[in-house]
């Protein structure tokens, strides 16, 4: 897995991290205001499946609301591509809501 994916065209970024072995965050997906709406996100987040599906990677996010979106319609978004909802993790005064994709086989 690489840990950015880029259009260098558009400047749309997505960041990810390997929190253990195998599993890696995505710690972001971003689209340029001006690029909205033209599925670069999509592209950018097909990508990224596509590898952690050729490299048996499993994916993680934390949906927080971000460029005009809330936190459920990006939930909805990612859902769409595979995610599944994983049990809240509770911490004081805040549970992070995790998003899981499990590698797909060929």
């Amino acid at each position: 897995m690489k840990a950015i994916y880029l259009d260098r065209g558009t400047r749309s970024i997505a960041d990810l991290m390997e929190v253990q072995t195998g599993v890696f965050l995505i710690t972001r997906i971003n689209v340029p205001k001006a690029s909205r709406g033209q599925g670069l996100g999509s592209k950018i987040l097909k990508e990224i499946l596509e590898d952690a599906d050729e490299e048996d990677v499993t994916l993680e996010i934390h949906p927080m609301p971000s460029g005009g979106l809330t936190r459920k319609q990006l939930s909805e978004w990612y859902i769409r591509y595979g995610f599944k909802w994983e049990p809240s993790i509770a911490l004081p005064g805040d549970p992070i809501e995790v998003l899981i994709r499990e590698p797909r086989a060929g």
